[in-house]
């Protein structure tokens, strides 16, 4: 799948994926992208879980990321 350009809110969440995963080692849970925090500082603006879920399955629909269901921090970035 080839992947498709990004909306602003889109390439910010997709930006607080990468920062996560070089910070911790691991990525975030859904809750965790909901706070926007990595080490304390508001990374992203506060959003609702069921926001961050529609964006994730955004950024997986245009090729950016994997999200691996029903599995903890399942989220791989192609």
């Amino acid at each position: 799948m080839d992947k498709i350009g990004l909306t602003a809110k889109q390439k910010q969440v997709f930006e607080f994926l990468r920062m996560y995963h070089k910070t911790y080692g691991v990525f975030p849970s859904t809750r965790e992208i909901a706070q926007g925090k990595i080490d304390g500082q508001v990374i992203l603006n506060k959003r609702v879980e069921s926001n961050v879920h529609n964006l994730l399955k955004s950024l997986q629909k245009r090729g950016w990321i994997e999200v691996m269901p029903y599995t903890p921090r399942g989220i791989r970035i192609i």
